[in-house]
């Protein structure tokens, strides 16, 4: 299944990933985790061509957020990205049912509304 090839593909980039994982990116994510438990949500925007390997993983090792914090995933560039993969990996997230996850367009803001009445659940 496609989805199996996306997170061995996924397990492989971020196994290169201490090639380029700098001094910054540490900085980033040390300030990410302080800062998430003083937030609501959580919009985490991911490729949708590449949803598994564009997934923040400090965030998705977490699972969901605690205590009430709540989480939507952003599939962007959904029109650059195979519609029925994309179709599966919303499905796969729903039956995972760890949170929202709505594929958009951002240049032509399609589907955006679909993020905010997501965010407001």
């Amino acid at each position: 299944m496609a989805a199996a090839a996306s997170r061995r593909l996924g397990a492989a980039v971020r196994g290169l990933s201490g090639a380029w994982y700098g001094r910054h990116m540490a900085a980033a994510e040390r300030a990410i985790r302080t800062r998430l438990s003083l937030v609501d949500l959580v919009l985490e925007v991911r490729d949708a061509r590449v949803p598994a390997s564009s997934a923040f993983e400090p965030l998705r090792r977490r699972g969901p957020l605690e205590p009430d914090g709540r989480r939507v995933v952003v599939l962007n560039k959904a029109d650059l990205a195979d519609p029925s993969e994309t179709e599966k990996w919303m499905a796969y997230m729903k039956k995972q049912r760890t949170c929202p996850c709505i594929a958009v367009n951002s240049h032509s803001g399609e589907s955006i509304k679909e993020v905010g009445i997501a965010a407001s659940h």
